[in-house]
């Protein structure tokens, strides 16, 4: 899947900029068009800025209990926030979406704090296979250590998207002193790999 959706986004950026064959891209999809010769002899990839990826994302902070809007907000702004703005507002989640959720088949990611395990976690639907499943939930088991009470993940028939949930801590690096951009950055990477993995399977 990831060799057909990087390909599509270098095919795009050379469609839509014919005069310019400089195409900007972020280091996992970089290194991954070119371990995978998805890169046309003519162009050459530039790697975009670090922490750049979602600075024009669209950004909600919506109301747990009710799923109500609360604001959209300016992510260039609001992603500086720590993580810990989830624990100190604890009634609302931070939801994002980006174009660059298409390379990995998702449709939308939420990060909240869960007051009664004390924990961050990110949820979004993943598009896969139903066959997926085990290899989805083999991986996300290794990376919990084998505590399966670390995520949850359920397909749903209905939208042809796994459910998935989990322990931000199952990342490394992730931490509530991070900023929401930073964070968000390393859920993104997390869930590259676990593509990257699907694909290595034939998922």
């Amino acid at each position: 899947m990831l060799k057909k959706t990087i390909k599509a986004y270098i095919e795009n950026e050379i469609a839509n900029h014919p005069e310019n064959l400089s195409i900007g891209i972020y280091k996992a999809e970089k290194e991954y068009a070119e371990a995978h010769s998805l890169v046309p002899e003519q162009v050459t990839l530039e790697e975009l800025k670090a922490l750049s990826r979602f600075m024009h994302s669209y950004v909600e902070r919506v109301d747990k209990e009710t799923e109500e809007l609360i604001a959209v907000e300016k992510p260039s702004d609001f992603l500086q926030e720590k993580v810990s703005f989830l624990k100190t507002n604890q009634k609302e989640f931070v939801y994002l979406e980006s174009e660059w959720f298409d390379i990995i088949k998702i449709d939308g990611l939420t990060l909240e704090h869960d007051d009664v395990f004390g924990s961050y976690k990110g949820l979004l639907g993943l598009k896969q296979k139903k066959a997926a499943g085990s290899s989805i939930r083999e991986w996300l088991n290794e990376k919990a250590n084998g505590e399966s009470t670390k995520f949850q993940l359920l397909f749903n028939d209905k939208d042809g998207l796994w459910d998935v949930n989990f322990d931000c801590d199952l990342i490394d690096g992730f931490h509530e002193n991070l900023s929401l951009n930073a964070a968000f950055e390393l859920i993104y990477d997390f869930l590259f790999q676990l593509v990257n993995e699907l694909d290595r399977k034939g998922q």
